[in-house]
């Protein structure tokens, strides 16, 4: 196995430009993962990971890693931490390839859900939303009108490596609502100003939730042209919850529908 020592290793400072900057991963179509669980996750789902670097104080390596495609490389203590997310080294990083899908290539389940996320401005929420679609068993997730890199290192970690395990396009906002009326999915889309409630609607047909942007919710597009609009009783002082938290909610009013 190779050894890394140097924190000037072109490899090393490779990484740290694919984690800084997004332009960087499309120009490359690669991304970086931390953590031994979202790598698993990676490789179950059939994602090409290139490389992988290795604690070398590690006394012993998982045998899926040991048995995967991936190039493995022993760094030092100092390497790990100089490529740490917020002052927490990993075990394990990798450098894997990206994996952008299209509309065209989704494949539906008889009796799908779906997650719409519209300009979803946070990292960590968005990896929130992607892990919580899993546990769920969301189709697929369909951004819409997106700033935030999908290969954004905050939302793999936060994704918990779920990223990887769900089917995830961007598009507009008219590639979706298209789509969603090809196939037959009604559109409940959340939004403060209606009269109703989430547990009133019928979530056990065709069904694609929206969510908009934390700071103001969905935008007069889906406000126009979704089925209906939904809420969540807010009964304190404030009039909205983090948009993960809401997303739980209602995914889980569909999971208990349907079963």
């Amino acid at each position: 196995m190779k050894e890394i020592t140097s924190t000037q290793n072109p490899l090393v400072k490779q990484i740290i430009e694919l984690k800084s900057k997004a332009s960087k991963r499309k120009e490359l179509k690669l991304c970086i993962i931390e953590g031994l669980k979202e790598i698993e996750i990676a490789l179950q789902s059939q994602i090409k990971i290139e490389k992988i670097l290795v604690d070398n104080a590690l006394e012993k390596i998982p045998d899926f890693l040991l048995s995967s495609e991936a190039e493995l490389l022993s760094c030092s203590k100092s390497v790990m931490e100089k490529l740490a997310i917020r002052d927490l080294p990993q075990s394990y990083i990798a450098i894997a390839k990206t994996n952008y899908l299209t509309l065209s290539d989704v494949k539906l389940s008889q009796n799908p859900l779906v997650l719409i996320l519209e300009n979803i401005e946070k990292p960590g929420n968005l990896g929130s939303l992607f892990r919580t679609s899993d546990a769920a068993n969301v189709d697929v997730i369909l951004c819409t009108e997106m700033k935030t890199d999908l290969y954004n290192h905050n939302v793999i970690r936060n994704s918990l490596g779920c990223i990887f395990s769900k089917q995830i396009v961007y598009c507009t906002n008219d590639e979706v609502l298209q789509y969603c009326q090809d196939n037959h999915i009604t559109t409940q889309a959340t939004f403060l100003h209606t009269n109703n409630y989430y547990y009133q609607q019928d979530f056990k047909q065709p069904t694609a939730i929206v969510f908009g942007t934390e700071s103001t919710g969905i935008t007069e597009f889906w406000q126009k042209n979704a089925d209906h609009l939904i809420k969540i009783p807010m009964l304190g002082k404030i009039d909205s919850m983090n948009v993960s938290n809401s997303a739980s909610i209602l995914l889980y009013e569909a999971v208990r529908q349907r079963f």
